[in-house]
């Protein structure tokens, strides 16, 4: 079979948000005692600040209402990786929130965080909860409203970012870098997948980047005769191939994306130009190189 490679006609998704993002307006480093006084919001009110390196305690005062915090990742070991208070508006709904840290990892990489919502009923702050809700080194997309957490683990960073429904989160993003494993290729390639409120992926992407670091659509030859599958599983093989030198757009790597399942992807979905068929959509078994 003479296949010729073709673009896709879809955009690219960009997965590297760094033009969307930014990070918290207000950070302050817990190598030091500290005393701050930020706004509540736009409409007014204040949030006033301070933190004892002696008691391991942040407090936070908001009008009438005083609270305190463990600040747990204090040590006397004079390490540089103390952790931050930040104070951003984590949910989007017009108030700041106060996230204290809650752990360092990866030698100082990772910093987590406990997020403190202000709840403008009580007027009180309380901890922001949710399903596989967790905050590492946030970044913030107020455009869009979407909280990106990003952290690392090995060679591999991942993102999980959420959206939020009446202050409730849910995973609307998740993001990593991933290497396909038939070719020799060592570059990794930056895989987003989108879910919506209930949990079903609805969009899944696969990008290369060009020298400056733009996205670019993934392309690859085939090392060999390779079946092609109608979907990601064995009993959908087809009679049709590829063969050695065919070259092939890589749209989707299967599999929701995890630390438990990251090196384990066998399936990739390719576009290709048939002469018979005009452009096809199939899937690839990686196992079969």
């Amino acid at each position: 079979m003479n296949l010729k490679f073709v673009l896709a006609a879809s955009a690219v998704v960009l997965i590297s948000l760094a033009v969307a993002q930014r990070e918290a307006k207000n950070s302050y480093d817990l190598t030091k005692d500290f005393k701050a006084t930020v706004p509540l919001s736009s409409k007014g009110g204040t949030i006033v600040l301070s933190a004892s390196r002696a008691k391991k305690e942040l407090e936070v005062t908001i009008g009438s209402e005083t609270q305190r915090f463990a600040l747990e990742t204090i040590d006397d070991t004079g390490s540089p990786a103390q952790g931050n208070v930040l104070v951003e508006d984590f949910d989007f709904d017009g108030f700041n929130d106060v996230g204290v840290a809650s752990g360092i990892g990866y030698n100082g990489v990772n910093t987590f965080y406990d997020v403190q919502r202000y709840d403008p009923t009580t007027k009180k702050l309380v901890k922001l909860e949710g399903k596989d809700f967790e905050v590492s080194n946030p970044t913030f997309d107020t455009k869009n409203q979407i909280l990106l957490s990003d952290s690392r683990s090995g060679p591999f960073w991942y993102g999980k970012d959420f959206k939020f429904s009446s202050s409730q989160p849910w995973v609307y993003r998740l993001r990593t870098f991933r290497n396909l494993i038939w070719d020799s290729s060592e570059k990794f390639l930056e895989q987003s997948q989108v879910f919506n409120k209930a949990g079903q992926m609805v969009q899944s992407s696969v990008t290369d980047s060009d020298a400056k670091g733009n996205p670019i659509p993934v392309t690859r030859t085939a090392p060999e005769k390779l079946f092609l599958f109608s979907a990601p599983k064995a009993s959908a093989k087809t009679t049709n191939f590829i063969v050695r030198g065919d070259k092939v757009q890589v749209l989707e790597i299967a599999g929701k994306l995890d630390e438990v399942n990251i090196e384990k992807q066998q399936w990739v979905k390719i576009a290709y130009q048939s002469k018979k068929l005009g452009r096809i959509e199939r899937w690839l078994d990686l196992r079969a190189k």
